[in-house]
């Protein structure tokens, strides 16, 4: 709160009277000063964030409220220094402190693996440092999202077509092609993550199988009335059979003179160039 919403709440009181108030509370770590937009707010402190910071020294204190202020995006030990214009050893000596009293803790992020980056301990990094479901140990997962894209595209190609031989089609108002939420659905249930994936992750799958030429997608009827519903259903296109044949490759079964080609002939095996070339690739 803004301290003028305290003096309305607090009926009675001068601005003297509030500021003495509030830096008492401050001294004893009972509330916060944070920064919101343009304006200075004051936040009460949780119990666990008293216990927690109780015994911090005035310096630990600074450098704390430093990679608070980071949240689960994290700060570069450049960037702690800089913001609390204090001795690149202090500030080490501090963040071993923080550490060892496991308040802090460093993460790795995909973008500046040789950077340790320091947020809270309790917070989750964010997907930019992590790079989402796709990374393990700062890697990118190739494996995991072959093995994944290829259990979407068998649950869509099953919802795509009315048998398992792919010989029919539905019709055209057909409605009852698979959703991203729906296919999100189906990979959670399967047990093929182990981790947990959100619509958008799934969604990324899909969008690489649009662009490789394996979906197709469709808008939803426009008689639906939840508002929430997905925009588009998705519809595999069934893998092509390949026709060839080790005969059809052979040049007589494409060569124009084939209806006058025989042994002793002016056009014959012997004498023909089709042959040669086929020979020679």
């Amino acid at each position: 709160m803004k301290d003028d919403e305290l003096l309305a709440h607090l009926s009675g009181w001068t601005k003297e009277t509030l500021v003495a108030r509030i830096n008492v509370l401050q001294s004893r770590q009972y509330i916060e000063l944070q920064k919101v937009g343009r304006d200075l707010v004051f936040r009460a402190r949780t119990e666990e964030e008293i216990r927690k910071t109780a015994s911090l020294s005035p310096t630990e204190r600074i450098v704390y409220e430093r990679i608070k202020e980071a949240g689960n995006r994290g700060i570069w030990l450049k960037d702690i220094r800089t913001r609390s214009n204090l001795h690149q050893q202090s500030v080490m000596k501090c963040i071993k402190a923080l550490e060892n009293a496991r308040i802090i803790k460093s993460v790795k992020s995909v973008k500046q693996p040789t950077k340790k980056t320091y947020m809270l301990a309790e917070l989750e990094p964010s997907v930019e440092l992590t790079g989402g479901a796709w990374y393990t140990d700062q890697a990118m997962d190739m494996e995991f999202i072959e093995a994944l894209t290829i259990q979407i595209y068998r649950f869509i190609l099953h919802r795509s077509y009315p048998d398992a031989k792919r010989q029919d089609v539905f019709s055209a108002d057909h409605t009852d092609y698979p959703t991203v939420r729906e296919v999100h659905a189906h990979v959670m249930g399967s047990g093929i993550s182990s981790i947990q994936l959100a619509v958008s992750d799934v969604q990324v799958l899909l969008d690489r199988l649009l662009y490789d030429g394996k979906l197709s997608r469709s808008i939803r009827p426009d008689d639906t009335t939840d508002m929430e519903a997905d925009l588009w259903m998705y519809r595999a296109v069934a893998p092509q059979t390949d026709l060839r044949h080790p005969l059809t490759e052979v040049p007589c079964s494409r060569c124009p003179r084939f209806e006058t080609c025989q042994d002793g002939f002016a056009v014959s095996p012997e004498t023909c160039w089709y042959f040669e070339s086929w020979f020679d690739f």
